[in-house]
């Protein structure tokens, strides 16, 4: 009897530190927190422009594209614009291509997920240069914040363990 099996190897990356070569990614699908269970609406407004960044230096420039389900589609167009902004403040007085994310985005509709109201985004990398990464203490930062707090969870089920009643025989 020949059996196959399939192997998966699962990796744990910081979507905003993808350990990729710059420019070598055709497609990114991507399951966006909704801001709801897994994020605030206010750490994932601090956690876009991050992500956005990144999978800008990662996606190959004027082919490139991403298709992303998320929440609210509008936080993830307004950063994709600041980042044009961006970058055509920063190239004014050059002569290159300014357009990080071609805009407007190339599709946007609504999806019904399980009672869920989603939406997905498509769109496609511009040719402009990658911005620069983020500072790396503001990264730093965020992983820092969120070690501690599972840090802290972890002391709390601890504490939790010792106050449960023991049995004595």
């Amino acid at each position: 009897k020949n059996q196959s099996s399939s192997y998966a190897d699962l990796l744990a990356w910081d979507a905003c530190q993808l350990p990729f070569r710059s420019n070598c990614v055709d497609v990114v699908v991507s399951d966006l927190p909704f801001g709801q269970t897994c994020l605030s609406s206010s750490k994932l407004s601090q956690v876009l422009p991050l992500l956005m960044n990144e999978l800008a230096r990662v996606l190959v420039p004027n082919t490139g594209r991403m298709v992303l389900l998320c929440g609210a589609y509008a936080s993830v167009v307004e950063t994709l614009v600041h980042a044009n902004q961006r970058a055509t403040a920063e190239n004014k007085n050059k002569n290159e291509t300014t357009m990080i994310w071609k805009l407007p985005c190339q599709a946007i509709f609504p999806v019904n997920i399980g009672g869920l109201g989603a939406w997905i985004v498509q769109v496609q990398r511009g040719g402009a240069p990658a911005p620069p990464s983020f500072p790396r203490d503001r990264v730093e930062k965020l992983v820092r914040r969120r070690e501690l707090v599972q840090k802290m969870q972890a002391s709390n089920q601890q504490k939790q363990a010792k106050k449960k009643p023991r049995l004595q025989s």
